[in-house]
């Protein structure tokens, strides 16, 4: 939260310079409900994954969601504005191919996910940000900040401060609140005693706290809400086991009251407390800051605001990171509490509205035999976490080796079976043609097939036909036997007659005579129709043998 408060400023700048351009900010989904904060025309893309904290294997899912919001909004420009690069500048890069990357102050990926990174996404995800925006010289990261916009824009622009200026709804919103917590109408200072979840040990004391919370009561007679995140209740419960007094008010808020918690500070006298976003918070509120710092980042972050006390104890071990190397941090917890009331009291009563003073306390406040008996119980642990680690690592070596052969034995496998293989390829392209020459005759058959089966659908229809004709020719016949067994009724009638007759035939022997060259046409006729008939029943049973 606070690095995003520190780089208001840059942000500002861009839209300013750039006022036709569309800007996107990823930030982590628990600091989103400040955006109302921020230009509406940023456009705010929310992770629910900590890049610094998970491992890529866990979050693919999630990683899915962003690049599929990159690749719609397919940018011109990619700029890993952190001072550090996370494994997520290269994820977001790699499906931003067409862009332009530019890294802040360097180009080296995070050691530690790094090979994580590239396991789950392969190299090619690996992107190198070609260039590289310098910091600006300062001690601060809000004004070192300000060298991406000199480098992007090849422009100077003025280094002003994170400022807020809330909207009167927001602010009505804590007056309503104040009042319930029975601070309405009170001077009171805001408290952040703990919110360095991430680095626990850059806490100033509980104890050195109650003291100076009781200490403005009683003395100046400034009540003391100390605010804080649900996730720190326990360590709200402590302070408040430690507190005498009554009057001091304890506010936990979510991931949704950011801004709640930024209009409670911009009511508030003045902030003292650790080194948190809170912190940055006042400060961009224009109120008075005491921040209580240790030496793993200072002075980075020390408070940009116009009046502000920063207390320290200066060691040679500054700038650790928070990896320190005596355990607790005694540049942090021997910050004493007679200093931290002595310089409220300065924040207070100087007048001047530019007090902007590093306050150096002498290392002699920091106990030795202490120092050294957590430092030489931290080298007895780290000692015995490298021999196990000599230890693991002899394991894995032997292991490694096991492994070693094991691969050997596959590659002689996969030799063996690559040249089987290559065998069984062959017999395969064999196949291969012969099932192509076979192909080949069945589709030659095939032809032969349709060729016969036209053939015979011709003889089909020819056959159908000549059956045709045969019916035809079979009507005509036994119509002619019709005529014939009529003729033949008529002879015998006239033999009858004739019989009768006999008389008359012997008067009528002309006619007789041409009767019967009558009958003798009509018998070579008949015999004429029989041979037609028995030809017609050799036809007809030629065909029926040719039908079966």
């Amino acid at each position: 939260m606070g690095d995003l408060v520190l780089f208001t400023p840059v942000l500002n700048a861009f839209q300013q310079l750039w006022p036709e351009t569309k800007i996107s900010v990823i930030i982590q989904k628990k600091h989103l409900s400040l955006k109302g904060l921020f230009s509406p025309k940023i456009n705010w893309i929310a992770i629910t994954f900590d890049p610094w904290k998970s491992n890529p294997f866990d979050v693919k899912p999630e990683i899915s969601d962003i690049t599929d919001i990159v690749k719609t909004l397919a940018p011109d420009l990619v700029v890993a504005a952190c001072s550090k690069r996370s494994w997520l500048d290269s994820i977001i890069s790699s499906v931003a191919p067409n862009a332009r990357h530019v890294a802040f102050k360097t180009a080296e990926h995070d050691p530690y996910w790094t090979e994580q990174f590239m396991w789950a996404f392969g190299k090619e995800a690996c992107v190198t940000y070609k260039e590289i925006a310098p910091e600006e010289t300062s001690e601060q990261d809000w004004q070192k900040s300000y060298g991406i916009v000199r480098y992007l824009t090849k422009k100077s622009a003025a280094t002003t401060a994170p400022e807020f200026n809330l909207p009167e709804a927001l602010n009505t919103q804590a007056k309503s609140l104040l009042k319930k917590l029975g601070l309405e109408g009170s001077q009171f200072a805001v408290c952040a005693s703990a919110g360095s979840a991430n680095v626990a040990i850059k806490n100033w004391p509980t104890e050195n706290y109650a003291y100076t919370i009781s200490h403005l009561e009683t003395n100046r007679k400034i009540r003391t809400l100390v605010i804080g995140h649900t996730s720190e209740s326990e360590a709200m419960a402590l302070l408040k086991a430690k507190l005498s007094s009554k009057e001091t008010v304890f506010w936990l808020g979510s991931d949704e009251d950011l801004p709640l918690l930024t209009a409670l500070i911009n009511q508030s006298l003045f902030y003292f407390g650790n080194d948190t976003g809170p912190m940055h918070l006042a400060a961009a509120c224009k109120k008075p800051v005491l921040g209580i710092f240790g030496g793993g980042t200072w002075p980075r972050f020390k408070p940009a605001a116009k009046r502000s006390i920063a207390l320290h104890i200066p060691l040679p071990c500054y700038s650790c990171n928070w990896d320190c190397p005596f355990k607790d941090a005694p540049c942090i917890k021997a910050v004493s509490k007679e200093s931290v009331i002595e310089s409220i009291d300065i924040l207070l009563e100087t007048k001047d509205s530019n007090l902007n003073e590093v306050r150096a306390l002498p290392d002699s406040l920091i106990s030795l035999p202490h120092v050294l008996a957590n430092a030489s119980e931290l080298y007895k642990i780290s000692t015995g976490e490298h021999l196990k680690r000599e230890v693991t690592l002899i394991k894995t070596a032997a292991l490694a080796a096991e492994k070693d052969k094991a691969i050997q034995m596959h590659h002689k496998a996969n030799k063996e079976l690559t040249e089987a293989l290559v065998g069984q390829d062959k017999t395969l392209k064999e196949k291969d043609l012969e099932i192509e020459l076979i192909k080949r005759a069945a589709d030659a058959m095939d032809l032969e097939i349709k060729s016969q089966t036209q053939h015979s659908e011709s003889k089909d229809k020819l056959i159908k036909s000549l059956h045709s004709d045969n019916q035809l020719k079979q009507n005509e016949i036994t119509h002619l036997l019709d005529e014939i067994e009529q003729k033949d009724g008529s002879i015998l009638s006239l033999h009858e007659a004739n019989a009768e007759r006999v008389e008359d035939l012997k008067t009528q022997a002309t006619a007789l005579l041409q009767k019967e060259a009558m009958i003798a046409n009509l018998a070579k006729e008949c015999e004429e129709r029989l041979a037609i008939i028995k030809l017609m029943e050799a036809e007809i049973a030629r065909l029926s043998s040719s039908q079966s």
